[in-house]
């Protein structure tokens, strides 16, 4: 069994005047799927951050149609 732990950090980070990242920890584990060509595993993130992001506090209206994703 494959398993890998990182971190996923997506962030932003505007020059000279500020920067937001969200962390979150995952572990990468196999994975069958449905879908698998001969039976063969995949591999998919596990989270093991448990704190949830608040939503609410995106302002939507600075995102693009491209960011927004539900």
């Amino acid at each position: 069994m494959y398993k890998h732990d990182l971190n996923h950090e997506p962030g932003f980070y505007s020059d000279d005047k500020f920067g937001i990242r969200i962390e979150n920890c995952v572990i990468v584990i196999n994975k069958s799927s449905k879908y698998g060509y001969y039976n063969e595993e995949w591999l998919t993130f596990e989270q093991l951050t448990m704190v949830p992001i608040q939503r609410k506090l995106i302002d939507r209206s600075l995102l693009t149609n491209d960011e927004v994703c539900i």
